[in-house]
């Protein structure tokens, strides 16, 4: 019971982190983006099977005065599936949420575009539904199997960004990925955003 009350604390507190930030910030310029790509999941510990499917984003990115920092929070939610026979039609479903207050630095800076790595710890929840074919004979009989479970640890990633105008932009992240304890790990590749404000 340990760990999910650590997670719960952990999760609190980068709330509240978050909830700062954006109060201390109300001034700072920022824009908002929307977007999605193509997330993959692996846990050794939790489930059985590699899972890969769909990611959506929202993220707040929010320069500091002229410097090159910026505070990039994200929420993501990826919906996924895992590799399985295609005799088999049972398709275990895989859902995660997380949370990131990143920080990012924006190491090239060339008019209208931008190349900036983050780094940020990261909070997340995970639940799958995993069916396990056990037929006897000529019968197929079905185990089902659900984990819920609280996730934390840091993201790494890096985006390109381009601003075609004063209110339109878009944002690429060839790569971002979460580490996390019990062995989780996920991987977002090929996040494409619009500039939504």
């Amino acid at each position: 019971m340990k760990p999910v009350y650590s997670s719960i604390r952990l999760s609190i507190l980068l709330f509240g982190v978050l909830l700062l930030v954006g109060l201390l910030t109300q001034s700072v310029m920022g824009q908002t983006y929307l977007g999605g790509g193509y997330t993959e999941f692996f846990n050794r510990k939790i489930i059985k099977h590699d899972a890969q499917g769909g990611a959506i984003s929202l993220q707040r990115e929010m320069t500091l005065g002229d410097s090159r920092w910026q505070l990039a929070p994200i929420f993501q939610a990826g919906l996924l599936r895992d590799y399985m026979p295609e005799d088999d039609f049972f398709l275990n479903r895989t859902v995660t949420l997380s949370v990131s207050p990143l920080v990012a630095y924006q190491l090239i800076r060339f008019k209208k575009f931008t190349f900036a790595p983050y780094v940020g710890p990261y909070v997340g929840w995970f639940t799958s539904l995993t069916g396990t074919n056990v037929g006897f004979g000529e019968q197929d009989i079905y185990l089902v199997e659900k984990d819920t479970r609280w996730l934390g640890g840091v993201e790494v990633g890096a985006s390109f960004s381009f601003a075609f105008t004063e209110q339109f932009g878009m944002k690429l992240t060839p790569i971002s990925a979460q580490l996390g304890n019990n062995g989780f790990r996920q991987g977002m590749l090929l996040l494409l955003a619009v500039r939504i404000d």
